[in-house]
């Protein structure tokens, strides 16, 4: 958006129009021409962040349990470090400049998340639904900005299933292209060397403006059946286990945030999986944000592909090879086995199955490879290099995780070529895979390295930085200024306006004395109207002026 500087300030597009319209002369002065404040940028004095800056400083509010969002300690939207004002009308204010806040812009500066914009023009891109490179990772509490996705050049995300996923990241920065993502398979033995990358057709997908996905597949069936297996194994015996007691809480994400924010800092903390919490009365309490990453389940998910295998092979009518060694026990998970203890039926048909799988996931491979061989014997080098197991024998469960390496490795190719945004796996997956795709120029950013470049959009900001408190009074000194302002031009118009409907019948009235006397002809009866009427017109434009008029030749304006 363009901006002009204007008494040492910057004045927006959107500061002039609300300047213009209250001028009743018509010319432009600045919306708040008394205030004289510098345009915020990286050099202005006091705007350093530093993370455990309030170390030492007086603590925030006493915890107190919320149950709505009015307790958020912070509203905030930043830009460089200043935070915004709202003006309302889709409004907002920072530093002295006015800019737009469209869509759900004027919410965000009160919702209590810290988002932290380098300019103006990225809060209003973001804000209006533009595709851009940063956003919330709501669940993780970040705020993130990714190099790759502002310069739009396709990349590989390394994902915690449960915190924040593809999806998310897409929808959050208003990302309308392909994506490859790990939800999903392709359909049995499909996947060649030269075949198209398919679409994930569930409901769960994302999906373009004429509701069609524009999500795409990674994993070959077999082989995500196969690790599903082993997953569905362990889920299921743990299962079996005493319950253990649960030490966990959940609050609605406004309400869970206002008392994030209320806690001592000592009561703050991230689990292993990153996601953080605030501890109450020795029980760890968790937001609950109503996002696909907070429903997986690894069990669920094992039972899942497991089931679409199935469905793949009980549709045919021949089958043959693995297809018919794995139709009986694929049916007992399936259609028989309940849950409860794994007993020796349940183990038997599980190792039957799993051999079954190994023959069915390397005849996958071998098709997608386009030859016959071991293909996966450097994906299960880096498998094994990562859990510290090298040299060991291989597990099922890293034999099915190479094999399923094996092909999102082919199809993140495809799609490097193929003019999609990004690929979204594992974050497992990512570290394996990171060294072979950066070889073949496609950067990958794993967990660790999406968490370290992004920022805290949670902890109160009096907390990050020192100055905060300073920052967010100069900013609402100026917004009390800015609509003293306007409350003195919409003012000044008002006496305009009366002023100039006064002067304009005073000025008519002689000549329309001369029109009523009976002495003076038709003729020039009528120049006299017409004399007047343009009199009145220029002195207070043709509205008023037919007001004026009407009301001397009927003695009414009603």
């Amino acid at each position: 958006m363009a901006t002009e500087k204007r008494n040492s300030g910057v004045v927006t597009s959107s500061s002039r129009a609300v300047a213009n319209s209250a001028n009743a002369t018509g010319t432009f002065r600045p919306a708040v021409h008394a205030f004289q404040r510098k345009p915020i940028d990286n050099k202005q004095e006091g705007n350093t962040q530093t993370s455990d800056s309030g170390r030492g400083m007086a603590a925030v509010a006493p915890f107190q349990l919320k149950s709505g969002n009015a307790g958020v300690i912070q509203k905030k939207v930043l830009i460089n470090g200043f935070p915004a004002v709202a003006l309302g009308g889709k409004k907002a204010m920072v530093g002295n400049t006015v800019m737009d806040a469209p869509g759900a812009g004027e919410s965000w500066i009160s919702d209590g998340y810290a988002r932290k914009y380098e300019s103006v023009e990225e809060f209003e891109a973001h804000a209006g639904g533009k595709e851009v490179g940063f956003g919330l990772a709501k669940r993780l509490g970040l705020w993130y900005r990714l190099e790759p996705l502002e310069n739009k050049k396709f990349f590989v995300l390394g994902e915690f299933h449960n915190g924040f996923g593809y999806r998310e990241l897409m929808n959050e920065s208003n990302q309308k292209g392909k994506v490859l993502g790990e939800g999903g398979s392709n359909t049995l033995m499909t996947a060649t060397p030269t075949s198209a990358l398919e679409k994930n057709e569930a409901d769960v997908a994302l999906k373009d403006e004429r509701g069609e996905s524009r999500e795409y597949t990674m994993e070959n069936t077999v082989s995500k059946a196969y690790y599903g297996l082993t997953r569905f194994r362990i889920a299921e015996k743990n299962k079996s286990k005493p319950a253990v007691v649960d030490d966990t809480e959940k609050e609605a994400g406004d309400v869970w945030l206002a008392n994030y924010q209320h806690a001592d800092k000592k009561d703050r903390d991230k689990d292993a999986g990153h996601i953080p919490y605030y501890n109450k009365l020795g029980k760890k309490v968790y937001a609950q944000h109503g996002t696909a990453a907070e429903n997986y389940n690894v069990g669920n998910t094992g039972k899942g592909v497991l089931t679409k295998f199935w469905k793949a092979i009980d549709g045919k009518s021949v089958r043959n090879g693995y297809e018919a060694d794995a139709w009986l026990p694929t049916k007992y998970f399936i259609q028989e086995y309940k849950t409860g203890p794994w007993d020796g039926k349940a183990e038997d048909q599980y190792n039957l199955l799993l051999g079954v799988l190994e023959k069915g996931a390397i005849a996958e491979t071998n098709l997608l490879a386009g030859s016959n061989g071991d293909h996966v014997a450097p994906f299960l080098d880096k498998v094994q290099e990562r859990t510290l197991r090298t040299g060991k024998a291989a597990t099922h469960s890293e034999k099915s995780f190479a094999h399923r390496n094996f092909a999102m490795y082919h199809s993140v190719i495809k799609a490097s070529r193929g003019g999609f945004v990004m690929a979204g796996m594992g974050d497992f997956h990512a570290q394996d895979l990171k060294e072979p795709l950066e070889r073949a120029g496609i950067e990958v950013i794993t967990l660790n390295e999406f968490l370290a470049s992004s920022k805290d959009a949670i902890t109160p900001m009096t907390e990050q930085d020192k100055k905060f408190g300073e920052k967010e009074s100069r900013q609402d000194d100026a917004k009390r200024e800015y609509l003293e302002e306007l409350e003195n031009i919409r003012r000044e118009k008002e006496e305009e306006k009366k002023a100039a409907t006064s002067t304009a019948e005073t000025a008519v009235n002689p000549t329309f004395g001369e029109i009523e006397n009976e002495t003076v002809p038709v003729t020039s009866k009528l120049s006299l109207y017409l004399k007047a009427a343009f009199g009145i017109v220029l002195a207070v434009g043709t509205p008023i002026a037919l007001k004026v008029l009407y009301s001397y030749y009927y003695g009414t304006t009603e």
